[in-house]
């Protein structure tokens, strides 16, 4: 299947490495530097997966750690890991994953016709439809249940790979290598303070490499990359990418977890697939960024409705569009930004703004661009089923009405 999807230039991603990959058996290809989601969206694959209770089509919703639907089961070197989020597994040649929660596959789910059933099946059903008759607890109702529970099938077989554990200490850890972040780590780092920089994704710079600035003659993300190779050299700096620190506990231990070789066909002889480091550190620094939060309206659920903050890095670091008709659904100017990136693209993006009367630099810059602006209009509901073909907006009343 062709990327109908990719643009032909653009993004952080190395198109002179070709890598091939299965989802759901079929083969695919991406490029080195693709996630699994990235490459997905690219070759115009958006139903991947089912929900946990109603088996409703899921599909792509962030682009990282904010990624809620894309849970995968993923083969590796013949060992499976289960519960992998698509949008943080790194491509790499010939890794094989497929959907979950679904049967016979998840384009066409016998569980589906829970959602159809779902008037029957209100919250909390299963406490009273499951007591009687007692007889039938362990032999009928434990295993279908036991069976429905769960997502991804844990393996029975012995882990082969190798997993190590470290004690580190420093005067200062930052988690984040956006902005706020690899300054305070290079103010730090010259006056001579011992500074673990922790980034989870593979690419330093954060919010650098997908908003449009400049840092005195630089672009933000030529200035990231020349203060991690600053970093990198000093000798009192430990410098860390696909590292997540996720746990902070009493007298500033906090615990983070590197992976090492989860990005590649198979790890290497004697190095490990991922290290557990325990730091104790003297102060720390929390730079890891905001995670957008959504608008709700009708069926926000269906696979083909995004964050626009998820759309832009997808659209600048993958060069990957994930849809060519884009509704942008705002109440701030970070929309603008979005509709904006797909214009310069050549896709005509429709934006809902909920404002009134916003008046900002980047709204002006949309407007000369011609990119249509409804302004106090809202979504109400998102129409489609394995995906978003259309969507009801209305205008916002103005009728003042007193209760």
């Amino acid at each position: 299947m062709s990327e109908h999807f990719r643009l032909d230039k653009g993004g952080l991603i190395n198109r002179s490495k070709k890598i091939s990959f299965k989802f759901n058996g079929k083969k695919y290809f991406g490029y080195e530097g693709d996630t699994l989601a990235s490459a997905l969206i690219a070759n115009g694959v958006h139903l991947v997966g089912r929900s946990f209770k109603y088996h409703r089509p899921r599909g792509f919703f962030g682009a990282g750690v904010d990624e809620p639907y894309a849970i995968v089961q993923m083969n590796r070197n013949n060992e499976v890991d289960p519960n992998v989020r698509a949008t943080e597994q790194e491509l790499f040649e010939g890794l094989e994953a497929k959907s979950v929660n679904c049967w016979p596959n998840v384009d066409f789910d016998i569980g589906a016709i829970n959602n159809f059933l779902g008037k029957f099946f209100p919250a909390g059903f299963y406490y009273k439809t499951f007591m009687w008759p007692k007889s039938f607890w362990y032999k009928i109702y434990e295993p279908i249940i036991r069976k429905a529970a769960g997502f991804g099938a844990a393996s029975i077989k012995h882990d082969k790979e190798r997993y190590e554990h470290k004690y580190e200490y420093c005067d200062l850890l930052i988690t984040g290598s956006g902005p706020s972040g690899l300054a305070s780590a290079y103010a730090a780092a010259q006056n001579g303070a011992k500074v673990i920089l922790a980034e989870d994704k593979s690419r330093f710079g954060g919010s650098l490499l997908t908003s449009e600035v400049t840092i005195g003659n630089q672009s933000g993300q030529e200035w990231a990359e020349k203060i991690i190779t600053e970093l990198k050299s000093m000798p009192n700096v430990v410098v860390k990418n696909r590292s997540q620190v996720f746990g902070y506990y009493d007298h500033n231990m906090l615990v983070m977890s590197e992976r090492i070789s989860d990005h590649l066909p198979k790890s290497e002889k004697y190095i490990p697939k991922q290290r557990l480091w325990y730091i104790r550190a003297k102060e720390v620094i929390i730079s890891s960024g905001s995670i957008e939060r959504p608008l709700v309206f009708g069926n926000n659920d269906i696979p083909g409705v995004m964050l626009s903050s998820a759309a832009k890095e997808y659209l600048k670091i993958y060069g990957v569009l994930v849809g060519k008709k884009p509704l942008v659904f705002t109440n701030n100017d970070s929309g603008y930004e979005t509709a904006i990136e797909f214009k310069k693209n050549g896709i005509d993006p429709i934006i809902l703004d909920t404002r009134k009367d916003p008046n900002s630099e980047i709204i002006k810059e949309a407007k000369d661009l011609n990119i249509n602006i409804k302004l106090s209009y809202v979504v109400v509901a998102a129409k489609g089923y394995k995906k978003v073909n259309s969507a009801d907006i209305a205008k916002i009343s103005e009728d003042k009405k007193k209760y």
